[in-house]
């Protein structure tokens, strides 16, 4: 019988018994607060952030009955990532606290219209080579060419996973193509809020939510006045939360 090379992998990584990582190999790939060690981290990511898929599979091993431990155990290693990753860029960017005001002046600045789409998706898709990234970047110059702005936000870690509840995440921003200041999505909050007060006529574009808090996402909505709002089903991830 010949044994396929991911069972053979996964049978050393997991005890059978458990279905958790083998204690030897949970100190050899994460360190004691479960953050990936910096050599495992090159292997199982890719240079955008994202965990490549291979790895998202570790779950199909020999003992099917503990898929769902292996799935946790493999989101808690993501999640762990995406917060130290995140409190780095934080550290190295000590102007992202401050960022909401100035953000509001740039848009009040930089927009040439009263009408402003702002589209949410996963990732920068002017960094990242993709079908919805191609989607956002043909929906920018569609709004441009006829004169409108667009405004797009994403979150500066992606993440193969929802944010957990309410999370602030801290998102990336650009207006036009071009790149503004980073901010939490409390300060997008408000910063939608005030736009619909002064008679901005906005319209939402939700290509992807992965990374993202829905409910944050859902409360913007609401505080704007609950503008027209677009949901793009582009791949498997968007049929759960439509």
């Amino acid at each position: 019988m010949r044994i396929l090379p991911k069972y053979f992998i996964n049978s050393i990584l997991f005890s059978k018994e458990t279905g958790r990582l083998r204690s030897i190999i949970r100190h050899m790939l994460f360190d004691k607060d479960m953050k990936a060690r910096n050599f495992f981290r090159k292997i199982t990511h890719k240079k955008n952030g994202m965990i490549k898929k291979k790895f998202l599979n570790l779950e199909q091993t020999i003992n099917e009955d503990n898929v769902t431990v292996k799935k946790i155990n493999i989101l808690h290693m993501t999640r762990y990532n995406k917060e130290y990753e995140t409190s780095i860029y934080i550290c190295n960017n000590e102007d992202v606290s401050r960022a909401h005001d100035s953000l509001y002046e740039l848009i009040k600045n930089k927009t040439s219209s009263q009408f402003l789409a702002i589209s949410i998706s996963h990732d920068n898709f002017k960094k990242v080579s993709g079908g919805i990234q191609l989607c956002v970047d043909k929906e920018l110059g569609h709004f441009n060419s006829s004169g409108l702005d667009y405004l797009h936000i994403y979150p500066i870690i992606p993440v193969t996973r929802l944010a957990k509840k309410g999370e602030d995440v801290l998102v990336g921003v650009s207006l036009n193509g071009q790149e503004l200041p980073p901010a939490r999505m409390s300060g997008i909050l408000k910063l939608m809020s005030q736009l619909a007060n002064e008679n901005y006529e906005l319209v939402f574009a939700l290509h992807h939510l992965m990374g993202h808090s829905p409910e944050m996402i859902g409360e913007m909505l609401r505080q704007c006045g609950n503008p027209p709002a677009y949901f793009w089903i582009h791949d498997y991830f968007s049929p759960h939360y439509s």
